[in-house]
């Protein structure tokens, strides 16, 4: 199993020089780390403020637009594998941004209420892309009841920023269309949800592990911004991790991602998927939750169900669920913990083997999971309800955040697509 690490840094501390070994985004200091169990808000912040500094510039504040459409706010050029280092050819930056990993310059848009596209030229997007939100598990497809043609989709979408209107909230999101996408046939789509403190642009080029493996298949990806919190941007999976919580839905949008796309790109419907990784990951269980009428699988990383709202899961039908886990992980531990990873709201992870089973019996899952390898573990489709799947993949030997793995994960979704 691969595990996306990055290479050890130094920094200049009060008390001399700290190592700090940096996973994705996240930077873990082996002078100051310190189990979950305690208070360990403040090592967690100060790792996070060195990575964030250095790694991410400032962050967006995406309340600025007041739009009610969706608003294209970069004509950069597509992104590809190759280009996915580079964010100096996409200026979609966050405004306020003082550089993204390129130090490009930021840019401000006015929000006008629709595309803003002058290469593209596809005006104003729809207020509907027909995809409707059920609760019944069905294909969630157009409002005839037909399928979604590529004939009714003109051009390729452009990577960049889109803006949208989330119950009068501003909300953005990064589109990363691959250059192996040319509207041809319906392609599949999966949102990723960024790590604690950093943006949809940045978690694109340098965090996310899929598109190495998903950009040659033309698999359209959606990197949203989220919210702040105590902690910097973040996701609201209930009593964490944003402020103003009862404001901020996070599952909206990301159906209103998804129907954003759809109105873009040729989209095949029935193979959307979620994934994320740590707090991230954390929303991508809450959408396996509330919103199994949209989303095919789920990919979780670095993140556990959490005993403030596990009975509160309910999916509207079976939902295939991974789970990417690391022993060793000091901050998600692995059999749950008392965890103040965000400052002053603090949650209950109720374990890596309790979520297995969680979700295991959600999924009407009976006998036991089979060794299957790569150190996973699965409840095959034979064994749960209407064909879905429960893995488990640990990271026994490594020590700290577990991004997943993109091959096996990617493998995972195209097993599975709406009923």
């Amino acid at each position: 199993m691969s595990f996306n690490h990055k290479v050890v840094k130094t920094v200049q501390t009060v008390g001399g020089t700290a190592f700090l070994f940096c996973c994705g985004l996240f930077c873990f200091s082996c002078s100051e780390m310190k189990p979950v169990g305690t208070d360990n808000s403040a090592t967690y912040d100060s790792a996070m403020r060195d990575t964030v500094s250095s790694d991410t510039g400032s962050l967006a504040d995406s309340s600025s637009a007041t739009d009610t459409g969706a608003v294209l706010e970069t004509d950069s050029a597509t992104m590809t594998a190759g280009d996915s280092d580079s964010n100096s050819a996409d200026t979609g930056t966050a405004d306020g941004d003082t550089g993204v990993d390129s130090g490009a310059e930021a840019t401000e848009t006015e929000d006008t209420g629709s595309v803003t596209d002058a290469d593209s030229g596809t005006g104003d997007v729809p207020s509907d892309s027909g995809t409707e939100d059920s609760d019944t598990g069905s294909d969630s497809g157009s409002d005839t009841g037909e399928e979604q043609t590529c004939d009714s989709i003109a051009g390729t979408p452009q990577s960049g920023y889109r803006t949208l209107d989330v119950g009068g909230v501003s909300r953005r999101y990064f589109l990363h269309v691959p250059a192996a996408y040319n509207g041809s046939q319906p392609a599949p789509l999966i949102l990723d949800f960024h790590v604690l403190g950093d943006n949809g642009q940045n978690y694109s080029a340098s965090g996310s592990i899929f598109p190495a493996v998903t950009d040659s298949e033309g698999v359209i990806m959606a990197f949203p911004d989220g919210e702040q919190g105590p902690s910097g941007s973040g996701w609201n999976i209930g009593p964490c991790c944003v402020y103003q919580g009862d404001v901020v839905d996070d599952v909206a949008f990301a159906r209103q991602i998804v129907e954003d796309v759809a109105s873009q790109a040729c989209l095949d419907a029935k193979r959307v998927y979620a994934t994320g990784a740590i707090i991230g990951g954390g929303l991508a269980y809450r959408l396996a939750c509330d919103a199994a009428d949209v989303f095919a699988a789920v990919a979780s990383a670095s993140f556990d169900l959490i005993q403030e709202t596990v009975d509160d899961c309910h999916p509207s039908r079976a939902i295939s669920v991974a789970s990417f886990r690391d022993y060793n992980d000091p901050f998600v531990q692995y059999g749950g913990n008392y965890s103040t990873l965000v400052t002053g709201q603090s949650i209950t992870f109720i374990g890596a083997e309790a979520t297995f089973s969680k979700w295991a019996e959600l999924n009407g899952c009976s006998g036991v999971p089979a060794d299957i390898g790569n150190e996973c573990r699965l409840y095959a489709d034979t064994q749960c309800s209407n064909g879905t799947e429960v893995m488990l993949c640990t990271q026994w030997t490594a020590m700290g955040l577990h991004y997943g793995d993109a091959a096996a994960a990617w493998e995972f979704f195209k097993r599975h697509s709406l009923p």
